[in-house]
């Protein structure tokens, strides 16, 4: 008995069969396709869901450069355009624009208005269910102002349809309301008064309307603000 435990108790367990080098390869390939398609969904349901505007933020005079009393409508673009999804630029509207070109918003009705949309299904949506495809026939809008209280957003319309005749969005201005002061100045304008300036797209192109009525001073320039603008090609594509 004692020798056969001795036997016994020499035997070994048998080592376990190596696993097969093309089974190792195969759980590979599957673990890696598995990761793939699992990013791949993500990805997809990430570029699926609705692309839907933050509430605007309240009022800010922060980071407002000349705020409250010399605050430039054209300096101030960038400014505007980081409160909004909308890409492109449409019109800028100053009212009480001084002769240095800048808006003193301490003075009754003086205000800038930015007014922005965005290409044909781009930008800020309408809500829509999670995976499903967005509609493309928008444009959107959304309008930034600047008064006494500051600088905010109106809240963005991602149901605004797009504009037909609107023409190209508006580049970066090309000159300044003091360069539109200078002209109107040189037409007997008063440095005391305090004009209407607007950057809109005219039939000719971009241009610049200047307006003071109480001084008779009106004209609209091309948005070089080299030549005059007169007739059909001074008026704006849309209202």
């Amino acid at each position: 008995m004692l020798s056969l435990s001795l036997a016994m108790g020499s035997v070994h367990p048998a080592p376990a069969a190596p696993v097969p080098r093309d089974r190792v390869a195969g759980f590979s390939i599957i673990f890696v396709a598995f990761s793939a398609a699992l990013i791949i969904s993500w990805k997809a349901s990430e570029a699926v869901k609705p692309n839907v505007a933050p509430e605007p933020a309240p009022p800010t005079s922060e980071g407002l450069a000349g705020y409250p009393g010399q605050v430039d409508p054209v300096a101030t673009l960038s400014f505007a355009q980081r409160l909004t999804g909308r890409e492109q630029l449409r019109r800028i509207v100053a009212t009480g624009v001084a002769a240095d070109g800048t808006v003193d918003l301490q003075r009754p009705n003086a205000a800038i208005r930015y007014e922005f949309d965005s290409a044909q299904g781009e930008g800020p949506e309408p809500p829509r269910p999670a995976g499903t495809v967005r509609a493309v026939h928008f444009c959107g809008r959304q309008t930034i102002h600047v008064r006494q209280e500051g600088i905010y957003a109106d809240a963005d319309q991602p149901r605004a349809p797009c504009r037909s005749g609107a023409g190209a969005p508006l580049p970066d201005p090309r000159c300044t309301p003091a360069q539109l002061w200078a002209k109107a100045r040189e037409r007997g304008a008063p440095a005391s008064g305090a004009a209407t300036i607007e950057y809109f797209r005219a039939h000719e192109g971009p241009a610049w309307r200047f307006s003071l009525p109480e001084a008779k001073v009106n004209f609209t320039l091309f948005g070089d603000c080299e030549h005059e603008l007169a007739g059909k090609a001074a008026r704006p594509l849309t209202p």
